[in-house]
């Protein structure tokens, strides 16, 4: 699967979240290409449209990733916008995914507490209903848009809830709309590669009961279905 991510960052270098995405990133299997919106504006004063459409073209799966600011994306994101998508593009590329849907989805962190974004809270509203102009922006281009992967307050995760994050990170930007069997595979195929890079005996204690407990789950959705289709 080909993933291009869009990341529109005015300082991407000096972002500890944006730089945490990038080296998670590293343990990806897809084919993932990143492109910093700013970079390319800051060198060139303009963005090279052809290049960026045939990119999104390319693509299985387009992220743009960017911080939350003021509940809008910085200003690079919104100029890649308008400049990127001309009539002519939005038109071919609707006749791309009227054949083969590409799927478009957000990665978006914020130093706000997930609880603001709640009628009553500060914001007044979910970040959902902050987000909206993204959906109907996939809607309207024939994308599948996918839900958002929201980072709250990056620098106050502990070691154990980063390494959770790195995991759905990956997961997120590799797997289109995973069941629960999906997510467990992946995370046991990652557990694994891991101990063909360094043999490790508690590792692989994880490997055999992650297996025992997806066979068990795949054993109940399959009694499930049977007793479902029974009554039917």
């Amino acid at each position: 699967m080909k993933v291009q991510i869009f990341v529109s960052h005015p300082d991407v270098n000096n972002s500890v979240t944006q730089q945490f995405f990038k080296s998670t990133l590293a343990l990806a299997e897809a084919d993932v290409e990143i492109t910093v919106l700013d970079e390319e504006l800051h060198s060139s004063q303009q963005f090279n449209v052809a290049d960026h459409q045939e990119k999104i073209l390319a693509a299985d799966h387009v992220i743009l990733q960017f911080p939350l600011y003021w509940y809008l994306s910085p200003y690079s994101l919104k100029k890649w916008q308008d400049d990127v998508f001309t009539n002519r593009f939005i038109n071919e590329l609707k006749k791309v995914n009227r054949l083969k849907s590409k799927s478009l989805s957000l990665v978006i962190n914020t130093g706000q507490p997930q609880k603001d974004f709640q009628p009553g809270k500060k914001s007044q509203f979910s970040l959902n209903e902050i987000l909206r102009p993204y959906q109907v922006f996939a809607n309207e281009l024939g994308f599948d848009y996918l839900t958002p992967f929201i980072v709250y307050q990056f620098a106050y995760l502990n070691e154990q809830e980063q390494y959770h994050l790195l995991v759905d990170y990956l997961i997120h930007v590799e797997l289109i709309n995973p069941s629960f069997v999906d997510k467990g595979q992946y995370l046991l195929n990652k557990v694994k590669q891991t101990i063909e890079l360094d043999a490790n005996i508690q590792l692989q204690a994880v490997v055999d009961t992650l297996e025992e407990q997806l066979t068990d789950y795949k054993d109940l959705r399959e009694a499930l279905d049977e007793v479902k289709d029974n009554e039917e």
